[in-house]
């Protein structure tokens, strides 16, 4: 029985904060999935919406929105859609390149304290460089 929790842990674990990534007609649309309080929380945005932040050149040090900006505006955000918001802490952030070298977004994962429950413990917040949070979809989960 012990070994059958484990394993569903671990399945479960391997879902938390998923990436989708497509390329369409209208460009490439991205996905990101964090899970919480039993739901799973979708982040999505595509090319125009990204097209529409500011640019992150090459030639310049530091991005449009620091990273100390992005973790305040995401922790805000699970403030908002969690109940028990001070469970979470900041495991990391991640600066990432949306392939064309000039647009760039933050995905911010949390890591939740404790818990005895064996459900996935691990959000994102994807947050735009213009400081902008995509609203997420909510799904229950079981």
């Amino acid at each position: 029985m012990k070994t059958a929790i484990a394993l569903y842990c671990l399945v479960l674990m391997s879902l938390a904060s998923a990436q989708t990534f497509r390329v369409g007609a209208e460009g490439r649309s991205w996905t990101f999935s964090g899970y919480g309080e039993r739901k799973r929380f979708d982040y999505s945005f595509d090319t125009p919406r990204l097209a529409a932040t500011p640019e992150w050149k090459s030639d310049q040090e530091n991005p449009p929105l620091s990273p100390r900006k992005a973790e305040k505006l995401a922790m805000m955000k699970i403030q908002a859609l969690l109940k028990k918001s001070k469970c979470w802490h900041r495991a990391e952030i991640v600066l990432q390149d949306s392939g064309d070298e000039r647009h760039w977004f933050y995905v911010i994962k949390y890591d939740r304290d404790g818990g005895s429950v064996p459900q996935p413990v691990s959000m994102v917040v994807v947050v735009l460089m213009d400081g902008t949070i995509p609203e997420p979809k909510l799904l229950d989960m079981p």
